[in-house]
């Protein structure tokens, strides 16, 4: 296992086609009030100008990484991880946004709990023309818990830990799990928080401090409900087969109802309240975080 900068923060940020939002993300990160970071923006071979408006950016704190070939959405997080030089690592999506104390807030779990493996926080979901759609809190207030605990309240009932972009990690426990599995798609990442979990606390900012984007060509092409509750099938086999967690048939069969449950209506909320907004009659925001 490699030696990582203490307490340096790692941005990475996987890219795919996201000229239109790379730079307000990198700039998010850039502008954090905790200032040991680095931001390493990795390409996955995109065809529009995200990699030019990435090189618009004068800051010796970003690292642009392009790849050769196309390497898909996790084998790009992992190559984004296993770049990290720091302590600590963010998954930042291209077309999301930190708040300027996410960071900071986030390092502050860390710091008050040397136990705490993960910390996250409250997050707004907005457009494609940046307005909110909804604020998520995952509990009241501010709280250091621990980890298999969460983790196993998480399982029951949904992902708690909510989107890549608002998980701040330990970077060693990412390449100690063998970095994110790539036989899932939409729970890969929470396969993951879960695992991570179970190695200590897990901290909570009850502030929003990040903004996720979601747009209608996205949501419209890709959330299906028999593909998520498919793929919610194969991360339970492989949570289950997870030791640490000592997930049981109690365990399975809560996750399962009310997975089934949310999983639907999580869809089609999504898609009504996006495709009842008059930007998406304008125009759509394409490459989307599932490319790269």
């Amino acid at each position: 296992m490699k030696e990582y900068v203490h307490d340096l923060v790692s941005v990475c940020i996987p890219a795919y086609n996201q000229e239109d939002t790379i730079q307000e993300a990198v700039r998010s990160a850039l502008n954090q009030t905790y200032k040991n970071i680095e931001v390493v923006v990795i390409d996955d071979c995109s065809k529009d100008h995200t990699v030019a408006k990435i090189r618009e950016i004068n800051d010796d704190r970003v690292r642009l990484i392009e790849n050769e070939n196309n390497l898909g959405m996790v084998a790009n997080w992992n190559k984004a991880v296993m770049s990290a030089k720091g302590e600590y690592a963010i998954m930042l999506h291209g077309d999301d946004r930190l708040h300027p104390d996410s960071i900071r807030h986030k390092m502050e779990m860390f710091q008050k709990d040397k136990k705490v493996v993960l910390a996250f926080s409250a997050t707004r979901i907005i457009d494609g023309a940046g307005k909110t759609i909804m604020e998520r809190h995952a509990m009241k207030g501010d709280v250091i818990i621990n980890g298999k605990r969460f983790a196993k309240k998480s399982y029951h009932h949904r992902n708690m830990y909510g989107e890549p972009s608002n998980i701040l990690f330990r970077t060693e426990l990412v390449e100690k799990l063998g970095g994110f599995d790539d036989v899932t798609c939409y729970t890969t990442d929470w396969l993951m928080w879960m695992e991570i979990s179970s190695y200590g606390k897990v901290g909570y900012v009850d502030e929003v401090l990040m903004d996720y984007r979601i747009d209608a060509d996205n949501m419209t092409s890709r959330i299906k409900f028999i593909d998520m509750i498919r793929d919610d099938e194969v991360m339970t086999k492989m949570i289950s087969d997870f030791e640490r967690l000592d997930i049981n048939g109690f365990d399975r069969f809560c996750h399962r109802f009310f997975i089934y449950i949310r999983t639907f209506l999580r869809v089609v909320y999504i898609k009504f309240k996006i495709l009842k907004n008059p930007f998406y009659k304008r125009e759509h925001i394409t490459g989307r975080k599932r490319n790269g």
